[in-house]
Order: structure tokens, then sequence, then C-alpha cells
């Protein structure tokens, strides 16, 4: 893929302070409930997107699970949501989460990845080595949760 953004533009716009990266940890249980839904295929994706995570969810991460179950080529994926965020001139932490969305979504769309190493390896590495545990942490408490709820029959929001 040819990227949108050569390598100083993406150094100097995922700069975020400590705060913003302990903040834009909140979207990781939103991630690891796309990638648990995506593996019950488009029709789970589907009542996600209609039920309470989607009022939830960043418009930006609406379009990112939009285009996961319409498009069928990762290469259009990451285009169409790099494209999107240099249109709408993300910085900070915004960006950083764009980009963690957009890298997450094409890896789930390639299936390369199960979700353990999408958030045991490739989250965490936006955010940086001394974030790492943060991230897998979170991912972990998330996991619990996930399949305590599914133990227990309750609702599979997060």
């Amino acid at each position: 893929m040819e990227w949108p953004m050569d390598a100083e533009y993406f150094a100097q716009h995922i700069q975020c302070s400590r705060k913003d990266k302990e903040e834009c940890l909140r979207i990781i249980p939103a991630l690891a409930t796309v990638a648990f839904s995506a593996q019950g295929g488009v029709k789970t994706l589907e009542e996600l997107m209609d039920g309470p995570w989607s009022q939830q969810a960043t418009p930006f991460l609406k379009k990112a699970v939009q285009l996961y179950m319409d498009v069928k080529n990762v290469e259009q994926i990451r285009r169409i949501l790099y494209q999107t965020i240099l249109a709408s001139g993300y910085a900070g932490p915004q960006f950083l989460e764009a980009v963690l969305i957009t890298e997450v979504m094409a890896a789930l769309f390639l299936r390369e990845a199960d979700p353990g190493f999408i958030f045991g390896y490739l989250a965490p590495s936006f955010f940086g080595i001394e974030y790492e545990d943060m991230v897998t942490d979170c991912y972990q408490a998330f996991r619990r949760e996930w399949f305590a709820a599914r133990e227990g029959g309750a609702p599979q929001q997060a």
C-alpha cells in the first residue's frame, strides 16, 4: 500500500502526552468488542452496530466497522480511513486513536492475527513501550468480562 502520509507527518501527529495516551486506552475495550464480534461474522457486527454499543462508539470507529462489513479489500479500507484521518486534521490523541482503529480493523480483516496478538503486540506498539503493559492489562480485563458475561448469559456489550 502506498501510504497517504510519510513518516515525518506520522511522527509529528501521533505525539501525545502521558495523560492523552492514558485516555486513549478507553478505545481498547471498544476495539476488543469489535474483534470478538467479528468472529461471529457480519450478522454479529450488524447487531453490534444496531445496539447500545454503537451509541457509545466514536464516529470514526463506526465508520471503520461499517467499512469492514461493506468493503472487501483491506487496502481500500486503509486508504479510506487514512484519507479520513488526513482530511479531518487529526493530531495527538485523536490521531493515535484513529490510526489504532485503522490498523486493528486491517488486522481483523486480514484475519492474520487473533485478538490476543492484536491486543498483546499490535495495539501496544502505537502507545510506546512504556504503555505496553497498560494496553495488555486493559485488554485482559475486557476479555475476562466478555467471557464471564457469555458464561453467565449476560449481554455481550462492553
